[in-house]
């Protein structure tokens, strides 16, 4: 009897602990399934692709709330720090704050799109104008009448390019998301999303587009220095959006795509267009020069500039003798005129300002004028002075002979 009892005993013992055991490794496979879900269902969030989704990702969580609420007390001790309550909870605001991304991506596509056709609309509207001013600027050599419609043309054309620009720019700052730091952070559907909206954009070309026809505006108009200026604080914003936006862009195509896009093409097109912007004082400052009929040879640098006005004005000097009256005129159209006039009060402080000429040169230039001021008109005092002198001279010549004479008629 009483070994009877010792087997009860034992096999009650026995069963007593596989239970607990069982009771433990079942609570153990209950919050490593809910720890699984609650982590698929996260991972879902980030990656999702469309409202739609995130709808289906709301159902989850009712479900995952639903199924596991009997267990909300095992949970709540096996979850620490957070609960039961606290993990639905942090589901759900994150998939609040997705679904506030997907209608900002939702407005921000449909403002981007409608940026897409604006710029598209200028870009055709600032070809036309290029063409214009073009025909125009020839036309106005010959045609006075011309010049009031080429500047109002040039006016018409600058505000196109200057709103086109804006909204590349726009459009530009408009393709990495918010708070981007780097590609690594991204999702791989981020990462083509930026991609697929570069390509519906259009951007590439139109960032080319925008650079191009920036550096032919600076080609068929004379600009004052106010304008160049202007235009270059323009190159400078559009150039540090595109080093902050066009690497990383370039750094998820090279990851994502084989048809990249030849970013490089771009660098040297800034590049062209910082030229064109240091051409353009030069080719406005040659141009004044020819509205007033001297027609100098290319220069594109200072020592250029001070080279082929010293080789102009010793040609002219050379000349004056057979020029007589024209080589007059010409002196007064290139130094009343243009350089008095226009180029030193105007060009000089400018391009001495931004290191594209130095005082040294700017005196070497004056001092050729100063010649071949003094070759066409000679100073008529220094004239006298060299006469006066000469006579002193034979004077004094005739003086010393007579008493040379005397003295020796005297001896004699």
């Amino acid at each position: 009897m009483i070994k009877l009892k010792m087997i009860f005993y034992t096999s009650l013992f026995f069963l007593l602990i596989n239970l607990t055991a069982f009771s433990q490794q079942d609570d153990y496979s209950i919050v490593k399934k809910f720890k699984e879900l609650f982590q698929e269902i996260e991972f879902q969030i980030k990656q999702a692709d469309s409202l739609d989704q995130l709808d289906d990702i709301e159902v989850q969580i009712d479900n995952l709330q639903q199924n596991y609420i009997g267990h909300k007390v095992l949970l709540d001790k096996s979850l620490y720090p957070d609960d039961f309550n606290t993990s639905i909870t942090k589901l759900r605001k994150e998939l609040f704050v997705r679904n506030g991304d997907f209608t900002k991506i939702t407005v921000l596509t449909t403002k981007v799109s409608e940026l897409t056709i604006q710029v598209e609309q200028l870009n055709e509207q600032s070809k036309a104008l290029i063409a214009k001013v073009q025909d125009l600027a020839e036309l106005s050599k010959s045609d006075h009448d011309k010049i009031s419609q080429l500047q109002k043309s040039i006016a018409s054309l600058r505000v196109s390019l200057r709103k086109r620009d804006d909204l590349v720019i726009s459009i530009l700052d408009s393709i990495l998301p918010a708070g981007f730091t780097n590609a690594g952070n991204l999702s791989s559907n981020e990462k083509q999303k930026i991609i697929s909206k570069a390509s519906e954009t259009n951007i590439i070309d139109n960032i080319e587009k925008a650079i191009n026809e920036n550096i032919r505006f600076l080609q068929v108009t004379t600009l004052a220095p106010d304008d160049i200026e202007s235009m270059n604080t323009k190159r400078q914003k559009f150039e540090n959006t595109w080093r902050n936006v066009g690497d990383k862009i370039s750094g998820i195509y090279s990851a994502k795509s084989k048809n990249t896009y030849n970013f490089i093409r771009i660098d040297s097109s800034f590049a062209e267009w910082n030229e064109a912007i240091n051409m353009a004082g030069w080719n406005s400052i040659k141009n004044t020069f020819a509205n007033n009929g001297i027609y100098l040879n290319n220069f594109t640098n200072g020592k250029e500039f001070t080279s082929v006005i010293k080789n102009f004005t010793l040609d002219e000097i050379k000349n004056v003798d057979l020029k007589n009256e024209t080589s007059k005129n010409d002196y007064k159209a290139f130094a009343d005129s243009g350089w008095f006039g226009t180029i030193k009060p105007t060009w000089v402080p400018f391009l001495i300002d931004n290191n594209m000429l130095t005082d040294a040169q700017k005196d070497t230039i004056e001092a050729n004028i100063a010649r071949w001021k003094e070759a066409v008109e000679p100073n008529t005092i220094s004239i006298w002075i060299y006469i006066i002198g000469g006579v002193l001279i034979l004077m004094l010549i005739v003086l010393f002979t007579r008493k040379n004479k005397n003295n020796t008629s005297s001896t004699k």
